[in-house]
């Protein structure tokens, strides 16, 4: 109560408020309760980033046969330091009190360095992956009251693969090239300050041209350099392929939000 009242008062001092009667009074009290959720901002911003990861891995395959009447096992570790550094930009206007409009654009430079230990056979090898990263990003937010927000949005994301495979020197590399464009829909109906219906889909598409067995990942820059994971055998990752692929996915959920 004594916060809404410094509230109101503050409203009055800057000539704010022209009504003082129930509807005013419970629509305060609403915007107090729910006012906080979703954030919404003004303005530019310039970030830059570094995003430093370890990853490490141990593959033990039994009875594997590639080839009629061949059958062998295989052992390896594989253990790399990833980085990534680069700048985003973000854009954020509210049209008005119910309309937002955001974009973003960031870019991207990083590498994998790491070794391949081939237990079976006493062999290694060095992990070398060089890489660059873009996105842009768009969203446009609806506001209609203090308890419903839904966003619609779209995003483009590319990431290229530099190859530094050599057989001489032993050193492992992936080349790729991917490109994932996506379109999103979002709604929450908040029940609760902290309880909110959600209703969310997403479009997917993307394109890889990969000459090497490697599969990019799409979900974050931090996730990007995921795609390590997927190689289940770098002696046999020049074998490349390419994919052109549409998902798409739909949720309804009931949210509870902790903090």
């Amino acid at each position: 109560m004594e916060e809404i009242e410094s509230v109101d008062s503050f409203l009055l001092a800057k000539n704010y408020v022209l009504k003082h009667d129930a509807r005013y009074f419970t629509t305060l009290g609403d915007y107090w309760d729910y006012g906080n959720s979703p954030v919404r901002y003004s303005g530019s911003r310039i970030s830059f980033a570094i995003l430093p990861g370890v990853f490490y891995t141990h593959f033990d395959e039994n009875n594997i046969s590639y080839f009629p009447d061949e059958n062998f096992s295989r052992q390896y570790s594989v253990y790399a330091f990833l980085v990534n550094a680069g700048i985003e930009y973000t854009k954020e206007k509210p049209i008005n009190l119910y309309w937002q409009n955001s974009i973003g654009v960031y870019g991207f430079v990083g590498t994998v360095e790491g070794k391949i230990n081939y237990l079976s056979e006493n062999d290694k090898q060095t992990l070398r992956v060089p890489n660059i990263q873009a996105g842009f990003t768009h969203t446009i937010g609806f506001y209609p009251n203090t308890r419903t927000d839904a966003s619609f949005g779209y995003e483009v994301r590319y990431i290229k693969l530099f190859d530094k495979y050599n057989v001489d020197k032993k050193i492992a590399g992936l080349d790729g090239m991917g490109v994932n464009t996506a379109a999103h829909i979002a709604v929450n109906y908040y029940i609760s300050p902290k309880f909110r219906l959600n209703l969310s889909g997403d479009l997917n598409y993307i394109w890889e041209n990969s000459k090497s067995s490697s599969v990019l990942t799409f979900e974050s820059i931090q996730q990007s350099s995921l795609f390590i994971s997927n190689i289940s055998n770098f002696r046999i990752a020049r074998y490349g392929f390419k994919v052109n692929s549409i998902s798409s996915s739909f949720q309804l959920a009931l949210i509870y939000s902790i903090f």
